[in-house]
């Protein structure tokens, strides 16, 4: 089925979709809440079983495989943190003009026709340079937001990462002393 142009309101839906990309913006400003929170615990957890980790030299296996999970652990860790903070800073949003450029727009436009000898000014030019306007934002905003939300999906997946490592962490750092009786 075709969809007629002369019937949709180009200016209505460039509008509903500027301020949709807007609380898209506020939605994913308020969804790093999470994983800000997970970053701190999962840094605490990894850096206290570092702390508490026995470093002897016996059982030489339970270093090696404390060692092997906690550099994955903290490597997925960081890199999360890098990923929140790119989802986070370096994105300028485009706004819509203020009344008073708007009226400074069409004060021009009057200007412009006088020029050309035309009276009237229809407010069709101003309703199409809105349209444009709402169009040409959201269009940036929604790549803005596009980016931010494939950042913080980035984010997130290494926060999986984390949690497997760091719960091989504390199962190694748990059975060392076990190790050590049946070793020692």
């Amino acid at each position: 089925m075709l969809i007629s142009c002369q019937n949709m309101d180009f200016l209505t839906h460039n509008q509903k979709e500027y301020i949709r990309e807007l609380e898209r913006r506020n939605e994913l400003r308020r969804s790093l809440t999470l994983p800000i929170g997970l970053s701190i615990l999962f840094g605490g957890a990894i850096y206290s079983l570092m702390a508490g980790f026995s470093w002897s030299d016996e059982p030489v296996l339970a270093v090696y495989a404390f060692v092997t999970a906690s550099v994955p652990a903290s490597v997925f860790w960081a890199s999360a943190v890098l990923f929140l903070i790119k989802s986070h800073i370096g994105y300028e949003y485009a706004y819509m003009p203020t009344a008073k450029e708007l009226e400074e727009y069409k004060e021009k436009l009057v200007d412009f026709y006088k020029e050309i000898a035309q009276e009237d000014i229809s407010d069709q030019d101003v309703r199409d340079h809105l349209r444009k306007e709402y169009a040409d934002n959201a269009h940036h905003n929604c790549l803005n937001n596009n980016t931010k939300a494939a950042e913080l999906h980035k984010a997130n997946v290494r926060f999986v990462g984390v949690l497997l490592f760091l719960g091989l962490m504390s199962l190694i750092s748990i059975s060392q002393p076990f190790l050590e009786v049946f070793y020692g």
